[in-house]
């Protein structure tokens, strides 16, 4: 008897169902009493997930909201699926409408930090000189180090003092001397 045509298997063909309700599929292998029972639990899930605007199988995002009213639209799951992307607890929430606040405000709050950020990038322009004068390496100091050998300007005196090689030219480090901008 070959494995395709053991009974086993074809038990096991029967009775397998492609869950969907986790939002991922997974092969489920039943009896007849608990299938009759899966099937009936299936509908009842299938039916309060008929009100999603998202394609079925696709990942609930607040990227994907393009207005308040959006989040109208959106179930229980999604909503759930949307706070919990985004680190924010949800546990004390019993009704929908408890969901939806939560995520209203954190559409509100997204949508304040982008403008904050394009205004910040308005402001400085590209190649701010603020940025520009920061050590690559940990991004905290100024540069006040020259590397010797290569003569690179790229790091603070501390972390110039800890590197073996130019993270520009990759030559070898002699020394980092520490210097003063007039």
């Amino acid at each position: 008897m070959t494995p395709n045509t053991s009974p086993y298997h074809h038990k096991k063909a029967e009775w397998r169902d492609v869950c969907m309700h986790l939002g991922r599929q997974e092969i489920i292998y039943l009896s007849g009493l608990d299938k009759q029972m899966f099937a009936c639990c299936l509908s009842l899930c299938q039916s309060s997930d008929s009100e999603e605007v998202l394609a079925p199988g696709r990942r609930a995002s607040l990227s994907d909201l393009r207005s308040v009213e959006d989040i109208e639209a959106l179930s229980v799951r999604q909503l759930k699926e949307i706070l919990a992307r985004n680190f924010v607890d949800y546990k004390g929430c019993c009704e929908k409408w408890e969901l939806m606040e939560r995520v209203t405000r954190l559409y509100h709050d997204q949508k304040d930090l982008q403008s904050m950020v394009s205004n910040a990038t308005e402001d400085a322009g590209p190649g701010t000189a603020v940025e520009e004068n920061l050590c690559k390496i940990c991004m905290d100091s100024p540069i006040d180090c020259v590397l010797l050998e290569c003569g690179h300007m790229v790091t603070c005196t501390k972390c110039g003092k800890r590197m073996n090689e130019c993270p520009i030219c990759r030559q070898y480090v002699v020394r980092a001397v520490h210097v003063f901008r007039s």
